[in-house]
């Protein structure tokens, strides 16, 4: 469970901590994710919203050696370069991908 901050504008989980961290997502964007961790494997799903008025869904899942931290900038780095694509003005059709 969560609460939204009307002030700040932060999601806070009962305990008044912020719980949806907005690493790899640019100024002005908003990520609601849910991540995992067992271990071996991390995972982390959300919908993010850009300040230009799109969204998208992402998810990602990384096979690791047992609790290796290294994870976690990877998973950063993932989602910059995502959002950064998708952040730009406008997207020339040549760079969609078709899958067959």
């Amino acid at each position: 469970m969560f609460f939204l901050d009307i002030e700040t504008g932060n999601y806070l989980n009962i305990d008044g901590e912020k719980v949806f961290p907005a690493a790899g997502v640019g100024k002005g964007g908003t990520i609601a994710h849910k991540t995992g961790d067992i271990g071996f494997l991390v995972g982390d799903a959300g919908i993010i919203s850009l300040p230009n008025g799109k969204h998208y869904l992402a998810e990602i899942f990384v096979i690791r050696p047992h609790d290796d931290e290294r994870v976690v900038k990877f998973v950063r780095q993932v989602s910059r370069i995502v959002y950064q694509y998708l952040d730009q003005p406008k997207l020339s059709q040549k760079y969609y991908f078709h899958l067959t």
